[in-house]
């Protein structure tokens, strides 16, 4: 009945109405859904990067110097006028070696910069992409 009792109602729901008039307005201010629920709180949006993706930028970090150094390495070594004449071998191994090199550079430097760009849109508070 709106007061902590159980009524019990023969007939249906027209009987109910008929049979207990202003049981919906008295029960509705004493007990409205919105009076009992907390206030929502909005979920606050995320400030940072999730800790995997931290430790994926700082993993690359440290990467990309060391494949900008191999490269260098492999560049160098190529450089030698006389490594194809000497072992063809060594130098296609080397060639390839140096493809693979600049290819995961590549894959690192778009990582790098797909996880810098979504830490600067967090940090202003836009959502990544919405740029």
């Amino acid at each position: 009945d709106g007061h902590g009792r159980v009524v019990e109602t023969p007939g249906g729901w027209n009987d109910f109405v008929t049979q207990n008039p202003g049981f919906f307005t008295s029960v509705s201010a004493v007990t409205s859904p919105e009076a009992k629920l907390a206030p929502r709180r909005e979920r606050s949006a995320s400030v940072k990067l999730s800790y995997r993706d931290e430790r994926r930028l700082a993993e690359l970090e440290k990467e990309l110097p060391r494949l900008a150094d191999r490269i260098a390495d492999l560049e160098h070594r190529l450089a030698d006028p006389d490594l194809y004449a000497r072992d063809p071998d060594a130098f296609d191994r080397v060639s390839g070696d140096l493809a693979d090199a600049r290819r995961t550079q590549a894959e690192a430097e778009d990582a790098w910069l797909d996880l810098e760009a979504r830490r600067e849109a967090l940090a202003l508070g836009a959502t990544p992409g919405s740029a």
